[in-house]
């Protein structure tokens, strides 16, 4: 009995000690669980801030999204914009591009044909000069070949007129009076100054229009150094050379009845004088037909 009741007593010591250390360990657990719902009720509510502040990204990351997205749409369309605007600006560069080169063309070909009618323009103004100054020079000749003729028909009509006085002092010498006492006439070639060494003004030539030398173009004789300018044909009757600018045209010759002095009829000391001393001074040659010029000497003075 003892036993039992030692063992009993050890038991209940044993239960006392599981009993109190049951007890110790559901007060520790109870805290635990306590501690843990402390914990949990803090991890919840992180929890709820973290899902606000999630749905809160959330929100704003669609909004970013959705922003991006209209960023995106809006920059492909002004890159199509741009891509359309490039492509149109390229064509035109293109059609610009060809423009230039077509009137590159154009222009090389005006130029060409432009230096070419420069060149024939030069070539025309060439020709005209020479044409002009050939026009000059045979009108040159033909002046003072229409010179040399008037000369040579104004001393022929003096000498006509000489002959005929000659002839009429001639007739008077046949009156049985005496013959006519005979002085020198004031309207003989001798005494006359010829046309020739006159005074007269030649037209000068324009230097302008003087071309280079040919040698088929038409010349005048040495004794003419430079060529008169002619500013217009010359349209002048024959011998006497009317309708020349700034030259008047000459004086008649005098009529045959008023040169030379008037007869005398008194008879002269020694009689009459003999035919050759009628005729007028020795070396005088108004009493003869003048000789006719060749034909070749004539040429060698003027070519037309």
């Amino acid at each position: 009995m003892s036993f039992l009741k030692s063992v009993l007593k050890a038991q209940d010591a044993l239960a006392d000690q599981e009993l109190t250390a049951l007890t110790s360990k559901n007060q520790e657990l109870k805290e635990r669980k306590t501690f843990l719902e402390d914990q949990c009720n803090d991890l919840s509510s992180k929890k709820t801030a973290k899902e606000a502040e999630l749905n809160l990204l959330k929100k704003k990351l669609d909004m970013v999204v959705e922003f991006s997205e209209n960023r995106k749409l809006t920059a492909e369309k002004k890159l199509e914009e741009k891509l359309y605007e490039l492509n149109a600006t390229k064509n035109e560069l293109l059609a610009a591009d060809k423009y230039l080169k077509v009137t590159e063309a154009e222009m090389e070909k005006y130029g060409r044909e432009v230096e070419e009618m420069r060149e024939e323009l030069q070539e025309s103004n060439l020709t005209f000069n020479h044409k002009i100054a050939v026009q000059e020079r045979n009108t040159l000749a033909n002046w003072m070949k229409a010179r040399y003729w008037e000369t040579r028909m104004m001393q022929q009509s003096r000498e006509n007129a000489c002959l005929k006085y000659r002839l009429c002092m001639m007739q008077r010498e046949m009156l049985p009076v005496g013959s006519v006492r005979r002085d020198l006439m004031p309207g003989r070639p001798e005494l006359q100054k010829p046309v020739w060494q006159a005074s007269r003004v030649v037209p000068r030539m324009n230097s302008s229009t003087n071309p280079q030398r040919d040698p088929e173009m038409h010349t005048v004789a040495r004794g003419v150094r430079e060529f008169p300018h002619c500013p217009g044909l010359l349209h002048m009757p024959y011998h006497m050379g009317w309708n020349v600018p700034d030259f008047p045209p000459p004086h008649p010759p005098p009529q045959w009845w008023t040169w030379g002095p008037r007869a005398h009829l008194v008879p002269p000391p020694h009689g009459l004088r003999s035919k050759s001393e009628a005729c007028g001074v020795q070396g005088d040659n108004c009493c003869t037909m003048p000789e006719k010029v060749p034909e070749k000497n004539q040429g060698n003075h003027f070519v037309m």
